[in-house]
C-alpha cells in the first residue's frame, strides 16, 4: 500500500484530530520523512563544519609572552617556543557533537517515517505520527537544553564580566546559552502535547509521555541549579559570615585593593597542618582573599613536614624564610623579588581588656599594609611634620613651645602608628634665613600650631606646593588646627589661610560652640563625613564608612569656597568639597570669636535675649562643616581638618590601641599620596569563646520539635488522602 494512501479517513475523524501537526503527518508521510531527512541533511552538514573547525590541525600560534619550554633531559638544548591552542576549538566540538546527535535523532525518525509500514487505521496512524514527533522533538529539545548549559558552564566567564566588572559587550555570550535552553525546553514540551491525548488509553504513549516529563523535569531543574549558583556565586559572598564580629568576612576597603592589585601576588603559607586557632585564621584569610573575584593573589599552602624539599628551596631563594618557623611568604610580580614574610605571630596582637589582656586577630590589617608596601618597592614615603610654630612634638626638638613635655602637645603616638603603616615621618624646623620643603617630601603636615607660621616658612610651603618636583607632581599638604587663643582671648591665625584660599579651602577664625558647654570647658560636637564626600566617592570618606563618628572639642569650622568666593589666585582646575561635618542631634551650635572662659552663662543670656545676637553668632541647628578637602584634577593637594589636638598623645588612650582619628589622618595622607587606603578601618577581630546557657529553654528543645513534627505528620496525611480519594 502506497504511504502516502489514507484510509476510512471520514470528515469526522479527521475532525477528531487533536492537532494540525499530527494530521499533517498523518495524511502527508511520506512529505514528513523528507521533511526529516532534509533537516537531517542539514545538521550533518554543521556537524561536519564544525567538526572540521574543531578538530582541523592548525600551525601552533606562538605566545610571544610565554616563557619557552626547556627540555629537562637535555637543559643545553635550544628551548622550545611555548605554543598556545585556538580557545574557540573546544567550543565547535561541542557544537559538532550537539549536531551529530540531533543529525541521528532526526534521521532515524526520518528512515522510520520512509520504511515502517502505514497502519489501517486513523487512530494507529495518529499514535505513529505523535510518537514521531514526541521521539524527534523530545531528542532534539534535550541535545539543545544540554547543549545550552554545557556553554552556560563553559562561557560563565562571560557572566562574570557582565554582571560582576559591567561589561555589556560580554552578556550576549551569556545569553546564547540561556536562549539555547530556554529553546530546546520549548521543543521539547511541545512535542509532548500531542502525545497527551492518548496517555489514558495507551500505556505505550504514557510510558512515552512520563518519560519525556521526567526528563524535560530533570533537565530544567539541573539547568537550574546550575544557572542559579553561577549567577549567586557571583553576585553573592561565596561565604557566609554568621559571627557578631564578622571574623571570617573581609572588609570593603580590602576587597577593592585586592581586585585592584596591577601584579600577580603569590602567598606561600608555611603552616602546620591542624595547628592553633590562629594558624586556622590565617588559612582562611588567606583563602578569602584569594576567592575575591578579579583578584592576582594566590595562595599555596607548604607543609613544613610533608613539603620540606620545597619548603628548602623558598629558604635558599628567600633568606627570610627559616626551616623552622611557620608564616606567611608574600611575592609580587611576575619574577616573584619583591617578598616580605611575616611570622605567624605578627597576625595577632596582645592587648589590654580591663585588668587581663587577650588576643586579636590583626592579620587582614596586617596582610594589606603589606602588599602596599611591596606595591611601592619597599620605599617608604616621606612625611614632614612642622615644628616651628607650636606644632604637635613628634620628637624632632620643636620650636616655641614650653609644655612640650605634656600629652596635649605631644605627637609621640600619631607618629609611631604612621611609622608602623611604613612611612618615614620626620620633624620639620624652618630655618628663618634659608626656608624651604626637602626635596623628599610626599606630604607636609601642619599639626596644631599654637602660633602663626613664620613669613619663611609659609613661602617655603607656598612654592613646595606650586613648584613640580620628581615625576612632575607638586606638593601636598595637611592642615590640622584647631581652636587656639592668644593673649588677646581671640583664636590664633595659623598664616597659612591666604595659602588654602588659593585652593578654595576657608579657615575660620571663629570656633564652635553648643548647648552642652554649660557641662563642658570648651565645646563638644560629634562629628562625621558628609554626604557630598560619599557622593563624591573621596577615597578618605569611603575607606572609614559610616563607622566614623568622634567627639571632640574645639572644632574650628572648615568650609569648601564656592567658586565665585574664591581666591582670585586660584586655579580653575581645583576643586573643594567638604570632608567633615558636625552631627548635632538636635541641638543648637553658634560661632565665638573669643576664648569663652568665664563667660559661659554670660553668652547663653545674650543669645536667649537678642535675636541680633543670635544672628551675628550664625545660631543654627544645621550640621557645620569641619573638614574640606581640595583637588588638582583627580589628584589630592590639599586636606584641612578644624581640629588638630584629636590626635595628640593627651586624646588617645594607650590601653584602647589606636584611635579612630588616627585612621582617619593615615588614610588622608595615603590619599593625598595617590596611594589606596590600606588598613583603615579594618576592626581587630577578637578571639571569643561561646558559653552555653545553664538552663535550657523548654520552648526550643520541646515544643518546637513537637510541633514540626505535629505539623509534618498533618501534611503528609492530607496529601495522602487527597491523591487516594481520586
Amino acid at each position: 500500500m502506497n504511504s502516502n494512501t489514507v484510509t476510512n479517513l471520514t470528515p469526522a475523524a479527521a475532525g477528531g484530530a487533536n492537532n494540525a501537526l499530527v494530521e499533517y503527518i498523518r495524511t502527508q508521510r511520506q512529505t514528513a520523512a523528507y521533511v526529516m531527512l532534509g533537516l537531517s541533511i542539514g545538521l550533518l552538514i554543521l556537524t561536519i563544519v564544525f567538526a572540521i573547525r574543531g578538530f582541523k590541525t592548525e600551525p601552533a600560534k606562538v605566545d610571544e609572552n610565554a616563557p619557552a619550554e626547556v627540555d629537562p633531559l637535555n637543559p643545553d638544548a635550544p628551548p622550545t617556543p611555548k605554543s598556545i591552542a585556538d580557545p574557540k576549538q573546544g567550543d565547535y566540538r561541542i557544537a559538532a557533537l550537539a549536531s551529530a546527535l540531533a543529525f541521528l535523532a532526526t534521521g532515524a525518525v526520518g528512515v522510520w517515517l520512509q520504511i515502517w509500514p502505514q497502519r489501517l487505521t486513523p487512530e494507529a496512524q495518529r499514535t505513529d505520527a505523535r510518537i514521531a514527533i514526541l521521539s524527534s522533538g523530545g531528542l532534539v529539545g534535550s541535545i539543545l537544553v544540554s547543549a545550552g548549559a554545557l556553554y552556560f558552564y563553559k562561557w560563565s566567564a562571560s557572566l562574570i564580566a557582565w554582571l560582576d566588572k559591567g561589561e555589556i559587550k560580554e552578556r550576549q555570550w551569556a545569553a546564547y546559552p540561556l536562549l539555547m535552553i530556554v529553546g530546546g525546553a520549548l521543543v521539547l514540551f511541545l512535542s509532548v502535547l500531542p502525545a497527551r491525548a492518548e496517555e489514558r488509553t495507551n500505556s505505550l504513549m504514557r510510558r512515552l509521555v512520563y518519560g519525556a516529563n521526567l526528563a524535560l523535569s530533570i533537565l530544567l531543574l539541573f539547568v537550574a541549579l546550575v544557572v542559579v549558583n553561577v549567577v549567586v556565586g557571583i553576585r553573592v559572598p561565596n561565604r557566609l559570615d554568621t559571627t557578631e564580629s564578622g571574623f571570617y568576612s573581609l572588609s570593603d576597603t580590602t576587597k577593592e585593593f585586592l581586585t585592584n592589585l596591577d601584579q600577580p601576588v603569590t602567598a606561600y603559607a608555611i603552616l602546620q597542618d591542624g595547628g592553633r586557632r590562629s594558624t586556622d585564621d590565617i588559612r582562611r584569610l588567606l583563602q578569602t582573599a584569594a576567592d575575591v573575584p578579579g583578584t592576582r593573589l594566590k595562595v599555596k599552602f607548604i607543609s613544613p613536614v610533608a613539603d620540606k624539599t620545597e619548603l628548602r628551596t623558598l629558604a635558599g631563594k628567600y633568606p627570610q624564610v627559616e626551616l623552622n618557623e611557620t608564616g606567611v611568604l608574600l611575592t609580587v610580580g611576575e619574577d616573584e623579588k619583591r617578598h616580605t614574610f611575616l611570622r605567624e605571630d605578627e597576625f595577632t596582637e596582645s592587648v589590654p581588656s580591663g585588668a587581663r589582656r587577650e588576643q586579636v586577630f590583626v592579620g587582614e590589617s596586617r596582610l594589606l599594609r603589606e602588599l602596599a608596601f611591596l606595591a611601592e618597592n619597599k620605599q617608604k614615603a616621606v612625611v614632614y611634620f612642622t615644628q616651628s610654630s607650636g606644632e604637635l612634638d613628634i620628637g624632632g626638638g620643636g620650636m616655641g613651645r614650653e609644655d612640650t613635655a605634656s600629652p596635649a602637645a605631644s605627637g609621640a603616638r600619631i607618629k609611631a602608628f604612621l611609622e608602623k603603616n611604613y612611612l618615614d615621618v620626620r620633624p620639620l624646623t624652618f630655618d628663618p634665613k634659608d626656608a624651604k620643603v626637602p626635596d623628599d617630601a610626599a606630604v607636609v603636615v601642619v599639626a596644631e600650631p599654637r602660633g602663626p607660621l613664620s613669613d619663611a616658612a609659609v613661602a617655603a610651603i607656598r612654592k613646595y606646593m606650586s613648584t613640580p618636583r620628581a615625576e612632575n607632581k607638586k606638593g601636598k599638604l595637611f592642615v590640622l588646627s584647631g581652636a587656639r587663643f592668644g593673649a588677646d582671648r581671640k583664636v590664633i591665625r595659623t598664616g597659612l589661610e591666604p595659602l588654602l584660599s588659593e585652593y578654595k579651602i576657608q579657615l575660620s577664625e571663629r570656633f564652635i560652640m553648643g548647648d552642652q558647654t554649660r557641662e563642658l570647658h570648651y565645646s563638644q560636637c560629634a562629628v562625621m563625613f558628609t554626604p557630598n564626600a560619599v557622593r563624591a566617592r573621596n577615597p578618605v570618606a569611603l575607606s572609614l564608612g559610616e563607622k566614623f563618628v568622634i567627639l571632640a572639642p574645639e572644632w574650628r569650622p572648615v568650609s569648601a569656597m564656592p567658586q565665585a568666593q574664591a581666591d582670585p589666585h586660584a586655579q580653575a582646575a581645583i576643586r573643594a568639597i567638604p570632608l567633615l561635618m558636625t552631627a548635632p542631634p538636635g541641638r543648637s551650635t553658634w560661632l565665638e570669636e573669643e576664648n569663652p572662659s568665664g563667660r559661659v552663662n554670660e553668652i547663653f543670656a545674650q543669645l536667649n535675649g537678642s535675636a541680633a545676637v543670635r544672628r551675628e553668632k550664625q545660631v543654627t541647628d544645621s550640621p557645620r562643616p569641619v573638614g574640606a578637602v581640595a583637588t588638582e584634577g583627580d589628584v589630592g593637594r590639599v586636606a584641612v581638618i578644624g581640629n588638630g589636638a584629636m590626635v595628640s598623645d593627651a586624646a588617645a588612650d594607650p590601653s584602647s590601641g589606636a584611635p579612630i582619628t588616627f585612621d582617619l589622618v593615615g588614610v588622608t595622607i595615603d590619599w593625598l599620596r595617590d596611594r589606596p587606603a590600606v588598613g583603615a578601618g579594618i576592626e581587630s577581630k577578637k578571639y571569643v569563646t561561646y558559653t552555653f546557657p545553664a538552663v535550657s529553654d523548654e520552648t526550643r528543645v520541646l515544643w518546637m520539635p513537637l510541633g514540626l513534627a505535629m505539623l509534618t505528620v498533618v501534611g503528609f496525611g492530607t496529601g495522602v488522602w487527597m491523591i487516594r480519594r481520586k
